[in-house]
């Protein structure tokens, strides 16, 4: 593969999507848009989709992994080990060391 070929036809497609999107924008009255009914129909159409498909396929997996993983672990925590992982003193000094102006030793 050549990696020094010029990306010019993606830059030229990006330019011309972009002029599309600026053209529409501006000869078209977004208000009445969004307002009109069938906008408005499309847009309920998706919400109640959405919410079909979170209720039927993804709803009780997301609870069952909330539940009984995520919370089950967040819980076994020990407040002293995230002050390990963090090191937090280093990071205590690092802050005190901004504010002074001082150099980390």
């Amino acid at each position: 593969m050549n990696e020094d070929k010029p990306k010019s036809n993606k830059n030229s497609i990006g330019i011309i999507i972009f002029i599309i999107i600026v053209f529409i924008l501006f000869t078209t009255n977004i208000k009445s848009v969004l307002n009109s009914s069938s906008f408005q129909n499309n847009i309920n159409y998706i919400e109640e989709k959405v919410i079909n498909i979170w209720d039927q396929y993804i709803s009780k997996s997301a609870t069952y992994l909330w539940n009984n993983i995520f919370l089950n672990n967040i819980i076994k925590i020990d407040p002293a080990s995230i002050g390990k992982m963090l090191n937090v003193s280093d990071i205590q000094k690092t802050i005190s060391n901004v504010n002074t102006g001082e150099t980390v030793k």
